[in-house]
């Protein structure tokens, strides 16, 4: 039997330091989860984007699209997104047709949420998950440089 954790695989051209970019989304799923995650490097900046979907028999699957730059700035990047799969894999954030769960309950609409524009950015940013992503973005880079100086890469197949 293999042991829990995120299936990563890449779709388009992979990246440089992939080995290295789907070890650090194991490491930071760990075993509690077993997602499928789907990694998409892109060139330039449109701004980093989380997809949820379900795949078949409850399986949660997702699709996490980012910036390709130097790997200081990839790790930042899939930290905040993977922070996401993390948030829906836990039960802390849901969505429903009209709402944003967050912690099982309505924080706010889709609709609200979708008419966030560049001037309430900072609103956007004040979002509980998105507060909670934007920490996770400073700080599991340099924890997982710290696990890997530690000699413990091999844990996660990476």
């Amino acid at each position: 039997m293999s042991k829990p954790g995120a299936i990563v695989r890449f779709t388009g051209k992979l990246p440089e330091n992939s080995d290295v970019l789907a070890g650090f989304v194991r490491w930071m799923v760990g075993t509690e989860f077993s997602p499928k995650i789907t990694l998409k490097a892109r060139k330039r900046f449109t701004g980093h984007t989380f997809k949820f979907g379900h795949a078949v028999k409850r399986t949660r699957s997702y699709a996490v699209h980012f910036v390709h730059g130097d790997l200081s700035d990839s790790l930042h990047y899939l930290a905040h997104e993977v922070q996401h799969v993390l948030q829906y894999e836990r039960g802390h954030l849901a969505n429903t047709r009209t709402h944003i769960l967050w912690h099982g309950e309505p924080y706010i609409t889709v609709e609200a949420y979708k008419a966030l524009g560049v001037a309430e950015f900072a609103t956007y940013l004040a979002l509980p998950w998105e507060a909670e992503a934007k920490q996770a973005e400073v700080t599991k880079p340099h924890e997982f440089v710290r696990w890997v100086k530690a000699g413990r890469r091999s844990e996660f197949g990476s």
